[in-house]
């Protein structure tokens, strides 16, 4: 039998200093179950996490943009994750 899957893509866009990683940061607060947060290696300004403008940040795990990485870091616990600078992240 097979299990039904529903899901949800909630996309936060805008320019730079716009507000979007404390937006994401926001919406990281509302959640309790597992999850997990993925930003692009190429993105070097801060090694394993996002620092938003107000100094806090998030630590999020840095994966190949160009590659199914991202998909190494899921386990069957993980029921949400959330992507910073997606932009990069290439087909896979």
């Amino acid at each position: 039998m097979e299990e039904e899957m529903s899901g949800r893509l909630t996309v936060t866009c805008g320019p730079m200093f716009a507000g979007k990683s404390t937006a994401l940061q926001s919406d990281i607060e509302l959640f309790s179950s597992p999850y997990r947060v993925f930003k692009p290696e190429l993105d070097t300004r801060s090694p394993g996490r996002i620092v938003l403008h107000n100094g806090s940040y998030i630590d999020a795990i840095e994966v190949d943009a160009t590659s199914g990485s991202l998909c190494a870091h899921l386990d069957e616990g993980v029921r949400t994750i959330f992507v910073d600078e997606i932009q990069f992240f290439g087909p896979w």
